[in-house]
């Protein structure tokens, strides 16, 4: 009858060298994560302004003005002094908040988002009135897109770069 041999099992170096590994690598994995979620977050943001803009544009043409949000979060009110038919404020996507307060002057019609997680903020609207020494300031740069049309730009402070 054959004997059978005692089989090696791991030391206990060679388990923690296994387990340094496996946290090493999840750790790499729930950067990437928040990375995601980060731009995840942006994004359902200029999604959600992106949509906000065609109704400041219906708004403008109709000549009323967007009037500011009655809530940060929730609001319930209409986004156009011309009533709900063009449009009502959204819930603020996740992470966001929407701002209280419009600029409107002149034939310019502006809503911003500033966010209440990492500093980013997008503006929308539309801004004719500027004139061209504003825009050359490197501050203003990506709002000055909306001169021409209406548009939503976001400002990612950690880079000073308009999207």
């Amino acid at each position: 009858m054959k004997q059978l041999k005692p089989q090696k099992a791991f030391t206990l170096i060679e388990l923690l060298v296994v387990i340094a590994i496996i946290g090493l690598l999840s750790s790499v994995v729930l950067a990437s994560l928040s990375t995601a979620r980060t731009r995840a977050m942006n994004t359902a943001a200029q999604s959600s302004g992106n949509g906000l803009l065609t109704s400041i544009l219906a708004c403008d043409i109709a000549g009323g003005k967007v009037v500011a949000p009655n809530s940060t979060t929730v609001p319930t009110n209409a986004l156009c002094t011309l009533g709900s038919s063009y449009g009502m404020w959204p819930k603020a996507p996740n992470g966001w908040v929407w701002s209280q307060s419009v600029w409107v002057g002149g034939s310019q019609n502006l809503i911003y988002l500033t966010s209440t997680y990492n500093s980013n903020q997008m503006y929308c609207g539309h801004y004719p009135d500027w004139p061209s020494s504003y825009c050359s300031s490197a501050s203003t740069a990506g709002l000055c897109r909306g001169s021409k049309d209406f548009t939503c730009t976001m400002y990612d402070s950690s880079t000073g770069i308009w999207r």
